[in-house]
């Protein structure tokens, strides 16, 4: 909120000024059944998908607003464990496939908790090229594969 405000000073025009802000989250609402969060969240991903940077666990700028929607859906779906999973095609060396689709999860396992999010209930896994969605021998379908999915516990 500090870093916030500072900011809503700085961009103000010549001559304005302000004293007082209040800078507050909304609540989180009504909380859904736990048996209604998974075809929520795969709602949320038939929108969009989590980018990450090329071979990397940093998440791409352009997934926050699904980010965001995910953050607001971990909160209502507040009575259910869910675990967070990473995934990748299959170019490449296997091994480091594990290790890259687990970091991808707990990065948004981090967002989430930047975000407020109480993580005593949210998991990450990695799975690596495992468990395929689609054929790793296109473009197209290594990019299905490379994906994070939620699964409501």
């Amino acid at each position: 909120a500090a870093r916030i405000r500072a900011l809503f000073g700085d961009v103000l025009p010549a001559g304005f000024k302000y004293t007082q802000t209040t800078i507050a989250t909304a609540p989180p609402g009504a909380p859904i059944e736990p048996g209604h969060c998974q075809s929520q969240f795969d709602t949320v991903l038939g929108r969009g998908h989590v980018l990450f940077d090329t071979a990397s666990a940093s998440i791409s700028t352009e997934s926050a607003a699904i980010l965001d929607r995910l953050v607001d859906l971990v909160q209502k779906c507040r009575n259910a464990d869910i675990e967070v999973s990473g995934h990748t095609d299959s170019s490449g060396h296997a091994d480091r496939h594990m290790g890259l689709s687990l970091r991808r999860a707990r990065a948004v396992l981090r967002y989430f908790a930047a975000a407020g999010i109480n993580t005593s209930r949210v998991s990450t896994a990695g799975y690596g090229d495992t468990r395929p969605v689609a054929s790793n021998d296109t473009e197209e379908g290594r990019a299905q594969n490379r994906r994070i999915e939620f699964l409501v516990k």
